[in-house]
């Protein structure tokens, strides 16, 4: 038979992963508006209204990708999208999965795919014109509740 008890020691990282999820989808970098998105805006009334909507797969910043960012990117973490950023930024919204914490803070919780990127990683997403990271996957919590929380304050 189902018991209440059994459900409350699971509450907080229930909680936890439900504002992850919640983070992940609604995050909207702090409501910047720029040229394009205003100029959208004054489109005259009567012309049809496209959005165009991009959405990415996983994000990596960490490991291999980091490394070829240090050594072919002199470490700017713009590098890995410096080809297809023109192309990013002609989205009204691109969406991204983002594979790892942005952290400097937690610990590592013990598999060997445990990922955590560098804090320079925010420019390159930004650069790119992300405007929604999904921090829901099977990496959020790589480096512990710490990480997660630092990396939703930084973004």
């Amino acid at each position: 038979m189902f018991e209440l008890k059994n459900i409350f020691p699971k509450l907080p990282i229930f909680f936890i992963i439900l504002i992850s999820v919640f983070a992940g989808i609604i995050f909207i970098s702090e409501f910047r508006k720029t040229e394009r998105e205003i100029q959208s805006l004054q489109k005259p009334t009567g012309e049809n209204n496209i959005l165009t909507l991009i959405f990415t797969g996983d994000i990596m910043m960490d490991r291999g990708v980091e490394y070829s960012i240090r050594q072919k990117g002199n470490g700017d973490f713009k590098f890995p999208f410096l080809k297809i950023a023109d192309f990013l930024k002609d989205a009204d919204i691109l969406v991204g999965n983002l594979e790892s914490p942005i952290s400097d803070k937690g610990e590592k919780v013990g598999s060997i795919y445990s990922f955590r990127s560098d804090l320079k990683a925010i420019e390159g997403l930004s650069f790119a014109g992300f405007d929604i990271l999904s921090v829901a996957n099977n990496h959020a919590f790589d480096y512990g509740r710490l990480a997660l929380e630092d990396t939703l304050l930084r973004l």
